[in-house]
């Protein structure tokens, strides 16, 4: 490898490194804020940079979030597989159930999963990137359905089963009588409630 190409690797990982750190920055602002009330400026404080550097890295805040978007929704997707995996159970509840979980333990990345599905007036490229973001999740949560015999459209199903787990934390997270596992119990049936709906209606479809 030549010294200029070595010299580029350096600068894009440089660059990389430091994208991840901003990425982070915002992730920390999400316990104290939702994403609607955070500003490049208060991302760029966390840092102690100014603000009009992010965007050496980023086109706008919306920009930013996308990136933090597309990480989670890959960080479920790998979450479930490995938790599937690991106790060797593969159906429809453990993908419910894992998801519930990652989401809990997770709040920036249940914060930012709900700016994007609440958010109006999101731009078309970035609705765009965030649809593809989503299309990672289909072939896990896919497989799911299918080995409890839930056919139908696959892109539906997972909006129906992020609406009733995301819906479900909004919900009860706060809910006064409950505690961590009640909550957890709550979501995991109203999502798997919904999902079977789907079932219900595919064979009454058939029949």
């Amino acid at each position: 490898m030549s010294k200029k190409n070595i010299l580029q690797q350096l600068k894009e990982e440089e660059k990389k490194k430091k994208k991840n750190l901003i990425i982070n920055a915002a992730i920390s602002l999400f316990s104290k804020k939702s994403p609607d009330e955070i500003h490049l400026k208060d991302i760029a404080g966390e840092l102690g940079i100014s603000a009009p550097t992010i965007y050496q890295y980023f086109d706008s805040r919306d920009d930013l979030f996308i990136e933090i978007f597309n990480r989670e929704i890959l960080n479920i997707a790998k979450y479930v597989e490995t938790k599937m995996s690991e106790e060797k159970e593969e159906s429809l509840e453990a993908i419910i159930r894992h998801s519930v979980h990652y989401f809990i333990e997770n709040d920036g990345g249940f914060q930012i999963i709900t700016y994007f599905l609440v958010k109006n007036n999101v731009p078309s490229d970035i609705l765009k990137r965030a649809r593809n973001a989503i299309s990672g999740l289909l072939p896990v949560i896919d497989d799911g359905f299918k080995k409890i015999g839930i056919q139908g459209d696959t892109l539906m199903l997972v909006h129906t089963l992020m609406g009733s787990v995301t819906g479900g934390i909004l919900i009860y997270k706060n809910y006064p009588e409950l505690n961590a596992d009640n909550i957890d119990d709550m979501i995991h049936n109203l999502a798997l409630l919904n999902s079977r709906a789907f079932s219900k209606k595919d064979k009454t479809a058939t029949a």
